[in-house]
């Protein structure tokens, strides 16, 4: 449903924004199972590692999908916060590079700022983890 709301709200995504788009949608559900969708990020990162933060803006679509899906939603998840829609909206219309600027920042500064601020509050413990790795946020 998110989808259409972005794109109607905002036009046609821009190139190279598969994550942003991606991420509005998972960031509007907040949650993956019961827990937050930054909480299970971070289980998995933990568990499995990082994604570079310049393979999500510009290699999305060949990312393992649950960690990809989660890190675009807690970074659109922290642009909101952090800058408000209207600056996320300029870029869903013109595209993101890796030389991006949102409201003043760098897009990769922005997205340093985010990893920094991420604390866990509580993750899935390893058998949770793995059941939501197997279905799924859902």
């Amino acid at each position: 449903i998110m989808h259409v709301i972005a794109g109607q709200a905002w036009g046609q995504a821009g190139p190279n924004t598969d994550w942003l788009v991606e991420g509005v949608a998972q960031a509007a559900d907040g949650r993956c199972g019961s827990y937050s969708n930054a909480d299970v990020l971070i289980g998995l990162a933990t568990r499995r590692g990082w994604i570079p933060f310049s393979s999500v803006l510009t290699n999305f679509q060949a990312l393992p999908d649950l960690r990809a899906y989660l890190h675009a939603a807690g970074f659109v998840d922290y642009l909101l916060r952090r800058v408000g829609p209207g600056p996320i909206k300029e870029l869903w219309r013109h595209g993101a590079t890796m030389d991006s600027m949102v409201a003043g920042h760098s897009l990769v500064s922005l997205g340093q700022e985010w990893r920094g601020s991420l604390q866990e509050a509580s993750h899935p413990n390893p058998d949770e983890l793995a059941t939501i790795e197997a279905k799924g946020c859902g």
